[in-house]
C-alpha cells in the first residue's frame, strides 16, 4: 500500500481524509469469490453478456495527475453480444407477432432480459447513496448525466452529451481519485467502495461540503474544488467477479476490510513477520482481532464499461484491493479493451509464506498477459515500490502501471475539454455543454411504478 495522507477537496472530506494515516496495506478489496473459493449470496442479477463492444484508444503525452490526498508516510495500521440491450419483453422481440386475443393481451409482461435485469440492480446500487435517492433534497446534483435519469432505455448510462472520458476509482476509500476532473470538464469519474463506514462517512462529507460551497456562492459562476463532486458518481458496491451481493469482513480495523481471508491456515505466515514487533502489529490488528462480516454489492467491471457509450473514453483505471487487484482488472472481459491505463496493487513474486491472499500471481504472468491484451509499460519494470510502508515493503508489495500508449501517465492525457474554470465563465455555464438533455421528467405515476421496483 503506497503511503496515503490528502488534500482538500472539503473541509469536511479534509477531516475524513486525515483518518488515511490509519490506514494499513489493507484497504477495502475487491476480488474474484471464484478464485478464493468462497460462495456468494444468490445473485439479484446475472452478469449479462450483452453490450457494445469496445475498441482501444491511444492514451496521450504526460500529464499530471489530480487526487483528494497526498502521497506521505504511513502510520500504523489503522464476444462481446449484440449492440444495446434494449429493455424490451420477450413478445416485442417478435419480428412478426401473431395477433392475440383480449384475453392474451393482459397477461403478465415476460421477464426482463439478463442485461436489463442487471440494469435494474446497477441503479438500485446507485440509489442507496446520497444525492442519488429518490427522496433527496439537498443542493448536491449530477453533471454529466440526463436530468432524472442514470440509464437509458437501452440500459446505457444516460449522459447527456457533455462527457467526453472516464475514469474508475475501484478502492476509493475515504480518499478518493479526482483524476483530471479539475483541469477537464468533460471528465466523469466513478467510485468505487465496499465498506460500509467510508461509504456513510463520506456520504455525510459531501452533503456538508456542498453546503458550504453554496453558501460561497455556488458551482455555476464560479470554480470551487468542491464542485468536483457533482462529475463523480459513488458506488457503495465491491468490484467482484458477479454482480449481485456477498458477505464482506470487517476487522477491529475499519481499513483491513476484505471479502477474503488473508491465507490458506492460521500459522501460514512468515514466523519472521510474526515476531518482529513492528511488522507483527500489522497482522494482529487486522487478521488477529474479531471480525465479523456484513453484506455487500458487488459488481464487474465489464458490467460498468459495457454501460458507456463506445465515444466515452476510459482513460484512467486505478485498483487498490488488497492482492487481488489483478482479478478484479480480469473482471472488465472482453471489455479490457477500452481501457487506456491502469495503476494497480500487486504482491511482486513475495515467498510462499509471505502472500498475503491463497493464489498470488507471478509477475511474468501478469506481464504477459497484459502484454497480450494490448499494454505495457515504461522503464524495465512495470512495478516499484516508491513511498510503500516497511510492512509492504516486506512482503513485496508494489505498485504497477500499464498502459496502450507510452508514457504512462495518470493525469492529463489529451484530449482534454475546457477547464471548468472556462466552463463557468460561459453563458449558460454547464448547460452550455449539453447536447443530449434526454426526454422530460417522468410522470409522478411513472416514478411510483420505478420506485415499487426499486424496492423488490
Amino acid at each position: 500500500m503506497a503511503a496515503g495522507g490528502c488534500s482538500k477537496l472539503g473541509p469536511v472530506c479534509l477531516g475524513i481524509c486525515l483518518g488515511i494515516v490509519l490506514r494499513s496495506m489493507f484497504s477495502a478489496s475487491q476480488l474474484g469469490m471464484d478464485a478464493l473459493g468462497l460462495e456468494d449470496s444468490p445473485s439479484q442479477a446475472a452478469s449479462g453478456k450483452i453490450g457494445p463492444p469496445g475498441a482501444p484508444g491511444p492514451a496521450g503525452p504526460p500529464g499530471s495527475g489530480r487526487s483528494l490526498r497526498k502521497k506521505g508516510p504511513l502510520g500504523p495500521p489503522g464476444p462481446p453480444g449484440p449492440p444495446g440491450g434494449t429493455i424490451v419483453s420477450r413478445r416485442s422481440e417478435q419480428a412478426n407477432p401473431e395477433p392475440t386475443s383480449s384475453a392474451a393481451s393482459v397477461e403478465e409482461a415476460a421477464p426482463l432480459s439478463e442485461f436489463a435485469q442487471e440494469t435494474q440492480f446497477l441503479e438500485k446500487i446507485l440509489r442507496s447513496f446520497g444525492k442519488n435517492k429518490r427522496k433527496y433534497k439537498g443542493k448536491q446534483r449530477l453533471l454529466g448525466f440526463q436530468k432524472g435519469r442514470l440509464f437509458d432505455e437501452q440500459g446505457m448510462f444516460a449522459f447527456d452529451g457533455s462527457i467526453k472520458s472516464v475514469a474508475i476509482d475501484v478502492g476509493a476509500a475515504n480518499n478518493p481519485l479526482t483524476f483530471d476532473l479539475g483541469i477537464d470538464a468533460t471528465q466523469f469519474v466513478m467510485m468505487f467502495e465496499a465498506l460500509p463506514g467510508h461509504s456513510d462517512g463520506l456520504e455525510q462529507a459531501f452533503e456538508q461540503d456542498n453546503k458550504a460551497v453554496w453558501k460561497r456562492g455556488g458551482c455555476d459562476t464560479q470554480w470551487d474544488g468542491v464542485c468536483m463532486q457533482d462529475r463523480f458518481l459513488w458506488w457503495r458496491s465491491a468490484v467482484s467477479n458477479k454482480v449481485g451481493t456477498t458477505s464482506f469482513v470487517i476487522s477491529d480495523n475499519p481499513y483491513c476490510g476484505s471479502l477474503g481471508e488473508i491465507t490458506e491456515k492460521k500459522g501460514y505466515v512468515d514466523p519472521v513477520l510474526a515476531n518482529d514487533p513492528e511488522m507483527a502489529g500489522w497482522l494482529n490488528v487486522c487478521y488477529n482481532a474479531n471480525r465479523k462480516s456484513v453484506k455487500v454489492f458487488t459488481v464487474t467491471l465489464e458490467s460498468i464499461i459495457k454501460r458507456i457509450p463506445l465515444y466515452i473514453k476510459i482513460k484512467y483505471v486505478k485498483i487498490d484491493a488488497q492482492g487481488h487487484d489483478f482479478k478484479v482488472l480480469m473482471t472488465a472481459g472482453e471489455y479490457i479493451s477500452r481501457i487506456d491505463y491502469v495503476r494497480f496493487e500487486m504482491q511482486v513474486d513475495p515467498a510462499p509464506n509471505r502472500k498475503m491472499v491463497k493464489d498470488v500471481p507471478s509477475y511474468a504472468e501478469v506481464k504477459q498477459k497484459l502484454q497480450e491484451l494490448g499494454f505495457s509499460h515504461d522503464g524495465k519494470h512495470a512495478c516499484n515500490s516508491n513511498g510503500m510502508a516497511p510492512f509492504s515493503i516486506a512482503i513485496k508489495e508494489m505498485e504497477c502501471t500499464f498502459c496502450r500508449k507510452r508514457p504512462c501517465r495518470e493525469g492529463g492525457q489529451p484530449p482534454l475539454g475546457p477547464s471548468p474554470g472556462q466552463v463557468v465563465a460561459r453563458k449558460g455555464s454547464w448547460a452550455s455543454l449539453v447536447t443530449n438533455p434526454g426526454p422530460p421528467p417522468q410522470s409522478s405515476e411513472n416514478s411510483q411504478e420505478e420506485k415499487k421496483e426499486e424496492s423488490r
